[in-house]
């Protein structure tokens, strides 16, 4: 399961998502740190694993990253076709850099549904919390 959720451990420049890897029987914290700028994005990731890991196995975990959170996506064409538009212009300056979310499994959004269910975000953050602690594996 990821965890694109502000929690207490987390922060902007550095934030600690959980993913089970399925099928290959291994439990990781991944930790995301921007060390970049939106001109030259660059992002530190650090892995978590209780055994070392082989490098096949950290290469195709990163591979998987890159897809996951569309590392490699190429927006400059969508950058220059809206750079004259006088109401979008100031938001892609804002927001430049981002990336658009990636379509996770049933479970993730069953997960992330569970929590935003209408409530406001500091009951949202309890609520993920206490499936973490309750239900989640202690890294």
């Amino acid at each position: 399961m990821t965890l694109h959720f502000t929690s207490p451990i987390t922060s902007l420049r550095a934030i600690i998502i959980g993913r089970r890897v399925f099928g290959r029987g291994k439990c990781l914290g991944i930790k995301f740190s921007n060390k970049g700028t939106a001109a030259n994005p660059l992002v530190e990731i650090k892995i978590y694993a209780k055994e070392k890991l082989s490098a096949g196995f950290v290469g195709s975990l990163i591979e998987e990253i890159k897809y996951l959170y569309n590392f490699n996506l190429d927006l400059s064409d969508f950058y220059n076709t809206f750079k004259n538009d006088h109401f979008l212009n100031p938001i892609l300056k804002k927001w430049r850099g981002m990336r658009p979310g990636h379509p996770s499994c049933l479970y993730e959004y069953l997960m992330i549904g569970m929590v935003l269910q209408n409530a406001s975000v500091r009951r949202s953050v309890q609520m993920f919390k206490a499936l973490l602690e309750n239900y989640g594996t202690l890294l």
